[in-house]
């Protein structure tokens, strides 16, 4: 297992600016790298919230550190913060971080979420407890044509989705999808389907598949409807993203919620009585360094933006 290294830690202490007393959200705990320099920073009378929708995370953190008294943890999905806190009766929070990538120990073991690891079953749910859930493999093998088209052309932005979907639907005629290795090979096999050089040919339809499984988009829409109404006035929020998909949800999103008008700009005088209750505090999205880049490979396409409640 790889040692996670918490991305753009200084970066997210910076911009949330824990301090002494405060009630912080660290919404996907991983293994704890941001959440332990936050605890740092509010104290022993602050309070910092950790939620995992993956139980092994928690219980890895458990057993290889005491967890303080003012750190709570919670196996649970972000998307429901608002009805976390007030069942915790936490109420309002001073700031929230939401890091949407995976940790080290997540890429390694969740069967199929890696396509470095061939000889894994095609499954890559985060919160493998959820069994009726759809795996992988279940979307290969059984969504139809339709079906797989729109989940590569929504969330991969694969180029030639419909010619993909034909393909993979055939090929599974002949033999089931079962493991990582069965999907490469097909990758191998339609290398004239994937012409992105810098990249491998695999990641973006192992990216489709992931955030369909584990309906990611849906989870940061829901949760970006919410945060707001979880955070104090002169709350922070601090978002982490890696890929263009949630980014572009975020940086809309956010941009809404600065403004004082959100009507069309045809409209000659606003209508909408839209009030700004966000502040952006980047305007453009803050990047790793290049040293960042260099100890930790996988931080290289993380954007940061944030912003603070007015």
């Amino acid at each position: 297992m790889q040692q996670h290294k918490p991305v753009l830690i200084k970066e997210v202490l910076q911009y949330l600016k824990p301090k002494a007393g405060e009630s912080i959200v660290d919404c996907t705990f991983g293994q704890g790298g941001h959440a332990s320099k936050i605890l740092k920073k509010v104290k022993s009378k602050g309070l910092v919230l950790g939620l995992d929708f993956n139980q092994d995370n928690i219980e890895q953190y458990k057993k290889k550190f005491k967890p303080p008294r003012n750190l709570i943890l919670i196996q649970e999905n972000f998307k429901n913060l608002k009805q976390i806190l007030r069942d915790q009766e936490i109420g309002k929070v001073d700031g929230i971080l939401l890091d949407l990538g995976f940790s080290s120990n997540q890429l390694d073991q969740i069967a199929g979420l890696s396509f470095l690891k061939p000889e894994m079953r095609l499954d890559m749910l985060i919160n493998d407890q959820v069994r009726e859930k759809k795996t992988a493999k279940d979307l290969l093998n059984q969504a139809n044509q339709v079906e797989l088209e729109k989940i590569f052309q929504e969330y991969g932005e694969i180029k030639n989705s419909n010619v993909l979907a034909k393909r993979i639907t055939k090929s599974r005629q002949q033999k089931n999808f079962e493991t990582v290795q069965d999907l490469i090979g097909f990758v191998r096999n339609n290398k004239d389907l994937f012409r992105n050089k810098r990249m491998n040919p695999a990641t973006k339809l192992f990216m489709a598949l992931r955030i369909a499984v584990n309906h990611e988009l849906d989870n940061l829409k829901a949760f970006l409807k919410i945060y707001l109404d979880c955070l104090k006035t002169r709350g922070r929020i601090v978002f982490i993203s890696f890929h263009s998909l949630e980014d572009r949800m975020i940086k809309l999103k956010l941009k809404q919620d600065a403004s004082n008008c959100i009507c069309a700009e045809d409209e000659f005088q606003c209508k909408c009585d839209h009030k700004a209750e966000i502040e952006l505090l980047t305007k453009k999205p803050i990047r790793p360094t290049q040293e960042e880049i260099r100890i930790n490979p996988r931080s290289r396409s993380a954007k940061l933006r944030a912003g603070i409640k007015i």
